[in-house]
């Protein structure tokens, strides 16, 4: 098998001339480990990335034809004709948003070989609308050395209405969507309190396109603290929550 000359992302043919070219560089980066050039018959060149140590994980590349592919031991998912390149996840790796509607739909994966894949069809909203199914495939735990690590903070919950999504780019070009929700507050019947949640990147984009003021959505996201400076000069501690999805639109009770 012929070894190309570069596993970068390039677009030559047809309407992807006009899309980003896929940076494999990139990637690489954010999953932490090489890439290495692969052909496939169907795809063409592109690029494999080895995850997981306990249980294996390839993630398949191929620019020209705009194709993903992610095989493990017991699960294989393909993506076809991505009109959009990859991009940074906010917890890390990589994240992809599916073609067509409804928007909001994603697969990523974490350098350790975990994959999130959220798939909702858009099919006709019920009265009472359960959040779209997820398929997560964990690997297996590692051995003990890895069992003394910080456990990262698990995912919180919500159901309230949405405020402005207001959007800003950091120094770096990140785009970085911060909105607010109004929840109930459990400590205070009757009353509600603020919840505020940040996504980034191609999440930021979705939200800033899609959602708007007074919908009411649950929405799930991963808590962080953030050290902020009001303008005279002293510090404090803002608590955000980072967005694992797209917000799921719940209709209205009042």
């Amino acid at each position: 098998m012929t070894e190309p000359e570069s596993i970068r992302g390039r677009s030559n043919t047809g309407s992807l001339a006009n899309n980003q070219a896929w940076d494999i560089e990139q990637v690489a980066e954010a999953l932490g480990v090489a890439a290495k050039s692969r052909i496939n018959d169907a795809w063409g060149v592109g690029a494999v990335f080895r995850l997981g140590e306990v249980q294996p994980l390839e993630i398949e590349l191929y620019p020209d034809t705009r194709a993903v592919r992610v095989t493990g031991r017991d699960m294989q998912i393909s993506l076809f004709r991505q009109d959009r390149p990859p991009v940074k996840a906010p917890e890390g790796g990589v994240a992809f948003e599916l073609n067509g509607t409804p928007a909001g739909r994603f697969l990523s994966v974490s350098p350790r070989g975990e994959v999130l894949f959220q798939y909702d069809p858009g099919t006709p909203v019920p009265s009472h609308q359960e959040p779209p199914q997820q398929a997560i495939f964990q690997p297996q735990p590692r051995p003990q050395a890895a069992e003394a690590k910080e456990k990262k903070p698990t995912s919180e919950k919500y159901v309230g209405r949405m405020g402005e999504v207001k959007t800003h780019f950091t120094k770096a070009g990140k785009r970085v969507a911060e909105v607010e929700l109004t929840v109930p507050d459990p400590d205070r019947p009757g009353a509600s309190r603020l919840i505020k949640f940040a996504a980034f990147d191609l999440m930021a984009e979705v939200l800033e396109r899609n959602y708007q003021p007074g919908q009411v959505v649950t929405a799930v996201g991963i808590p962080h603290e953030l050290k902020r400076r009001t303008k005279d000069g002293q510090e404090y501690v803002e608590r955000q929550l980072y967005f694992v999805q797209a917000p799921k639109a719940r209709q209205r009770s009042d």
